[in-house]
């Protein structure tokens, strides 16, 4: 209670508090009735009822993962308390007197809520919930401080987008200086100037930033280096003036993948661009197991279409010659594409993304049992004789009922792809045909240094 005091009074000191957030009592009803099955209008009207039940019990949710289904749309979302999760220190020292404590709002607390629109629902709903709060207290009085409780007024949003427009680059404090002299009696916070900012900034789309200028720009480059070596491949598929998809392949990468097709790793960056455009790498691997880049694309979606124009062109560009191997993650989109263009390639999923979604999807519901699951999945995976493969599976869909779903229906149905008693022998296969090159290496190597050229 001290804490709240002494908070307000300097809140009050330095001007008066910025406007509380408007949620409509219709959401606070709802709120106070949350339970699994439960509808929603739309996202935003979800938002809302959870803000309204975490003002009500005195905490604030946060965005703990959300998953797009194949149109690009939000069809997942998990809320989850902010104290959720477990401190886990970059900085460790070999004498723990010198070892820095610091303070973590992280205290494993285990609230939170699943909720799904599939597609074929006109709603979203909550699929999954747990609202009981572990190692933190809970203060409905505290909780109109957090920042997604407030936001700037009209009036002031309207000067800071003139500001942001106006001014090339302003950061908060400059921001802060102009408000300050047109807006003395409100309160301005750098966390809330710069969220400001980065709300206006994302609709600004000069001539310098616009994606469709930046897309002319990069088909130039690469028309430009086309004529300087017509052995460049390059092709696109544009709709309207707006680039979707874009493939090429440099004279040194074609060399290299005539060299090293056999084994093929292929992944994507998910959209991590303002332009949420897909990178898509193809990566080969020379005698010394070193990486080489040997094609690239840009999408504008990770469908199955869009894999199949970018399969078919690399196919064009190679003179139809396929991967023997090709290593990819559990992408839905791509194993279709590369079934249909690449019908001898053997396609493999990389045991890391394997890993990866088993996290995301079973390490809340496992919770402490997770590491023993985790070990006994990897003593499973590692089996090379299929009769214990599938006892070992079977044991441990059985002694984890929770994560037994998960296994049935994603992952042994594509387990010749991932388990080792059906991959080792292409993976020996492989290895004993890196050895044979590399050894080639050394030898010609050798010869060209005894004959000095």
């Amino acid at each position: 209670m001290l804490n709240m005091i002494v908070i307000t009074i300097l809140l009050v000191r330095k001007g008066r508090l910025l406007e509380k957030l408007i949620i409509p009592d219709s959401a606070f009803d709802q709120a106070s009735r949350l339970n699994v099955g439960m509808q929603f209008e739309n996202w935003n009207h979800a938002n809302l009822v959870l803000l309204a039940y975490g003002q009500q019990i005195g905490f604030v949710w946060r965005i703990q993962d959300k998953f797009l289904d194949k149109n690009g749309g939000v069809y997942k979302y998990v809320f989850e308390c902010r104290h959720a999760g477990k401190f886990k220190s970059k900085k460790t020292a070999t004498d723990p007197s010198k070892q820095r404590k610091r303070e973590s709002i992280k205290t494993e607390c285990t609230c939170f809520i699943n909720m799904c629109w599939p597609l074929k629902s006109q709603s979203p709903s909550i699929t999954k919930m747990n609202l009981t709060h572990h190692g933190h207290s809970l203060n409905p009085k505290m909780i109109q401080f957090a920042n997604v409780y407030r936001q700037l007024p009209q009036t002031v949003m309207d000067k800071i987008k003139f500001y942001v427009n106006t001014i090339h680059g302003i950061n908060q404090h400059t921001l802060r200086q102009l408000l300050q002299g047109e807006f003395k009696d409100h309160l301005f916070l750098d966390r809330d100037l710069a969220n400001a900012i980065q709300q206006f900034r994302k609709g600004d789309t000069d001539s310098e930033r616009d994606p469709e200028n930046d897309a002319s720009n990069l088909l130039k480059e690469l028309q430009k280096m086309k004529e300087n070596d017509p052995t460049w491949f390059i092709t696109y598929h544009c709709v309207k003036n707006r680039l979707f998809h874009l493939f090429w392949m440099t004279p040194c990468q074609q060399t290299l993948y005539l060299r090293y097709h056999d084994v093929i790793l292929t992944d994507n960056t998910a959209r991590t661009n303002k332009y949420h455009l897909s990178l898509c790498l193809f990566v080969g691997v020379d005698e010394h197991h070193h990486s080489r880049l040997v094609a690239q694309a840009l999408m504008s979606d990770e469908t199955t279409s869009s894999y199949m124009w970018v399969l078919n062109n690399f196919l064009v560009a190679t003179n139809n010659l396929a991967p023997k191997m090709i290593f990819s993650d559990c992408d839905t989109g791509l194993e279709p594409a590369i079934e249909t263009v690449f019908p001898t390639t053997r396609h493999l999923h990389c045991i890391f993304h394997i890993v990866l979604n088993i996290k995301k999807n079973l390490m809340r519901s496992l919770g402490s049992q997770f590491t023993a699951f985790q070990n006994d999945f990897f003593v499973c995976r590692n089996t090379l004789f299929e009769e214990v493969f599938e006892s070992r599976f079977n044991s441990l869909c059985t002694n984890f009922p929770e994560a037994s779903s998960y296994l049935k229906n994603i992952l042994y149905p594509i387990k010749k792809r991932w388990a080792k008693c059906f991959t080792y022998q292409v993976m020996i296969y492989d290895y004993l045909k890196k050895i044979e090159l590399s050894q080639k290496s050394i030898i010609n190597g050798y010869i060209r240094f005894c004959l000095g050229v």
